[in-house]
């Protein structure tokens, strides 16, 4: 794709909000992709990803004021949806008109009505849509499941619950 620089893909964020700016914090860290740049209609979003932007880098952000350019800008090789969840299957539309891989974070739609219409896009669609899914592995299930097994006097374990501590990060 044009816009792979130095071996690097181009992400486009849509959605500047909490998730927008979680996917532009984590691509940075992680670094096997670049921030192409955002979009998100929301004056206060955009000015709180360039904020934290900031802390990341020394370069500016990209902000593209119209969602369809964006997905066709060449620089762009993937995007991120992370918009309101009630916006998903709409903004996934206009999205799917690049034919660029897409990320579409959880829940993929807010109806069922909508959620039929995604994996029918999808279905079609010639190239990836991935739905933004966390939490397929973690350590400390195989260490609790560990634990039990090494510790015959429980005798058989019927049923688990665990329940994850996890600091707030919404008012």
């Amino acid at each position: 794709p044009d816009g792979i620089q130095d071996g690097k893909p181009g992400l486009l964020i849509v959605g500047a909000g909490m998730m927008g700016r979680e996917h532009l914090r984590v691509t940075r860290q992680v670094g096997w992709a670049e921030v192409q740049g955002i979009v998100d209609p929301c004056h206060a979003s955009v000015e709180g990803a360039q904020s934290d932007w900031a802390l990341l880098s020394s370069q500016p952000l990209q902000v593209y004021a119209d969602l369809r350019d964006a997905c066709l800008d060449s620089a762009v090789d993937a995007i991120v949806i992370c918009s309101p969840n009630h916006t998903h299957y709409d903004v996934l539309k206009i999205v799917c008109e690049s034919g660029k891989p897409i990320l579409l974070e959880k829940p993929m739609a807010t109806t069922l009505a909508d959620a039929l219409e995604v994996v029918r896009l999808a279905r079609e669609y010639p190239s990836v849509i991935q739905l933004g899914m966390q939490y397929r592995f973690k350590a400390q299930y195989v260490e609790a499941l560990f634990e039990i097994q090494a510790q015959a006097s429980l005798g058989a374990v019927k049923t688990i619950a665990m329940s994850e501590y996890r600091p707030p990060f919404l008012d």
